[in-house]
């Protein structure tokens, strides 16, 4: 597996097929396997990265210090100027969504297009901050029967919509697995940079020349339907998506939806 290495931070990636290069980044809580279905079917004329975010996975590192979603812009870019295959197309999903409209917005010239899924350019609202704060702080030290009760009881129901969640039972004990694996320490560090987040000025939004895909699921309770369309208000050339019945994390839930609305918007900015 490649690696990339930062001051504080090496990141391992899967670089999978040949082409125009396009960059996943994940949504927090989950791993690089998010994209899996769509790489399948873009490998085939696009190359595709995906990496886990510090605090994901087992094989990235992460800096017991903390980080911020700046840092990770940061280290995206110099990703992308190390490949020297740019510029690249970046796919984000939330956390990942976030960290790439600060790459678009500081290296304009790293980026071709932008698809943002299911994310925001808002700071977290205060009393949510203080919520999931107050449950970091409990479930860090927990016995593990509490923390899989509460990753099964709120976190797995706030990420995902009701209809996939009744439709795949066998799917939402892989996610609920997922979820425990992660580093404790580096979860809660991970959460605590999405949750503390700046919040994205959508002048720079409204400056930026980059061709950008805006999805969102109809049922997306994280970032719902209003955070989607001020994004694709505010950036000239974007292009707006409502997948029915889906909720946070689309591209496992909806997976042909948004790999033909994907395909079709990369392959109409590489054309």
């Amino acid at each position: 597996m490649p690696r990339f290495e930062t001051i504080k931070t090496v990141y391992d990636y899967d670089d999978i097929g040949h082409g125009p290069l396009v960059l996943f980044g994940h949504g927090l809580s989950c791993d690089r396997h998010m994209f899996d279905d769509q790489v399948h079917a873009l490998r085939d004329r696009y190359r595709c990265l995906t990496l886990d975010w510090p605090g994901h996975g087992d094989r990235t590192t992460f800096d017991a210090g903390g980080w911020s979603l700046d840092d990770l812009a940061r280290d995206v870019a110099e990703l992308i100027a190390s490949l020297d295959a740019g510029p690249a197309s970046l796919v984000g999903l939330s956390q990942g969504g976030m960290v790439f409209m600060r790459v678009a917005i500081d290296h304009p010239e790293l980026v071709r297009a932008m698809a943002l899924l299911d994310t925001s350019a808002r700071a977290e609202p205060p009393d949510r901050v203080g919520a999931i704060s107050a449950n970091l702080d409990r479930l860090r030290y927990a016995p593990e029967s509490v923390r899989e009760d509460f990753i099964r009881d709120l976190a797995v129901p706030a990420f995902f919509g009701a209809p996939w969640r009744d439709a795949n039972p066998d799917l939402v004990e892989r996610e609920v697995a997922l979820r425990l694996s992660h580093d404790r320490l580096g979860y809660e560090l991970a959460t605590r940079a999405v949750i503390e987040r700046r919040q994205i000025d959508l002048e720079k939004l409204a400056a930026l020349e980059v061709p950008s895909l805006v999805l969102v699921g109809e049922l997306d309770a994280l970032t719902p339907p209003a955070h989607a369309q001020e994004l694709a208000a505010s950036i000239p050339r974007a292009i707006l998506e409502v997948i029915p019945g889906a909720g946070h994390h689309t591209p496992l839930e909806r997976p042909v939806e948004v790999t033909t609305a994907l395909a079709a918007f990369l392959d109409g900015c590489t054309t």
